[in-house]
């Protein structure tokens, strides 16, 4: 973080499509932060007039309006570079912030220079079940996570940058599973946020199909690009394997399928780039063994060139947005 009296600048965005409702609870629990960040929603090519509601109830809020949609993953990449803060606050638009310190907790998360990513504790609410996913740090400590859930994490916008943004390959699930190996490569670490948990009540627009179909895919298209022999292949082998015992338990064979054969057609077009041994062995560690902390894992990092601060990015960075 910066130094002395120099302010870290910082923007909530939320990517959003046909969710008007939704996105309504979410922004007010973003103006309810004990702090003011920027807000920014990238209308995704809605139907269902939401830039027209923003416009009327949400005077403050900055709105891009994106034809023809972008999906997920290249919209993030969008308004991350639209926003041109030190730090973005993503949250989906059918998740709200528990707490009017939120904001201000997650902008203290980013305390150390080995932090690019924040991972915002979050619950999912189904059925009046809460599941918890982005698990909330269990002291002041670094705690690094093998990765986070896109429903509710914080980017420092330079590291982003650096390492490309999202990989436009996956389309949506998976990209951040991906983004945290790269950071891995780069020195850089996913830290589990202390903030209180984000609410997120998966929306029923949600399509369950894409999510099967592309879920098997990325799994294969991810193991064959990034990670070093043999052990893409093992992998590969076992996320086939997995995926098909998933659609036999939960009766959606036949999209699973389908993902796992899409998978395999994509390997031709996908160059490999696979990260080091030391790094591949570090990731599959956080995600066998849980979240460690820094303290006993930054052996295994790379060294940082430089103890890079957060600095702001320019205003239309293209680079990301087109990656």
């Amino acid at each position: 973080m910066p130094e002395g009296d120099e302010k870290v600048s910082v923007t909530v965005a939320l990517v959003t499509r046909d969710r008007k409702t939704e996105l309504r609870k979410a922004l007010r629990s973003v103006l309810e932060q004990d702090t003011t960040p920027e807000i920014v929603v990238l209308d995704d090519a809605s139907t269902d007039g939401t830039s027209e509601m923003l416009r009327d109830e949400f005077p403050s809020v900055r709105v891009h309006r994106q034809e023809p949609a972008l999906g997920t993953t290249l919209a993030r990449n969008l308004v991350t570079s639209l926003a041109g803060s030190d730090i973005v606050i993503h949250l989906d638009d059918d998740a709200w912030f528990t707490s009017g310190e939120t904001v201000s907790r997650t902008i203290a998360d980013f305390d150390h220079p080995r932090v690019g990513i924040v991972a915002v504790p979050f619950v999912d609410l189904v059925d009046g079940r809460q599941t918890a996913r982005n698990v909330r740090a269990p002291d002041h400590d670094v705690w690094v996570a093998a990765t986070y859930t896109g429903a509710s994490y914080a980017a420092r916008t330079d590291i982003f940058t650096q390492v490309g943004g999202y990989d436009r390959e996956y389309r949506m699930y998976g990209e951040e599973r991906d983004l945290s190996l790269r950071l891995l490569a780069a020195g850089f670490v996913t830290r589990m946020g202390s903030a209180e948990p984000v609410v997120h009540a998966p929306s029923p627009t949600r399509s369950l199909v894409r999510m099967d179909i592309l879920g098997r895919r990325n799994e294969i298209v991810w193991s064959w690009r990034s990670f070093p022999a043999p052990w893409h292949l093992l992998y590969i082998a076992g996320y086939v394997v997995m995926g098909l015992w998933v659609g036999i338990r939960v009766r959606r064979l036949r999209r699973m399928i389908r993902g796992v054969i899409e998978g395999f057609r994509a390997i031709p077009t996908v160059h490999r780039d696979p990260v080091s041994r030391e790094t591949f062995a570090l990731d599959r560690r956080l995600r066998r063994k849980g979240p460690r902390r820094l303290s006993e894992i930054e052996f295994m990092l790379p060294p940082l060139a430089e103890v890079a601060q957060p600095a702001r990015a320019p205003r239309d960075q293209r680079s990301i947005a087109s990656s």
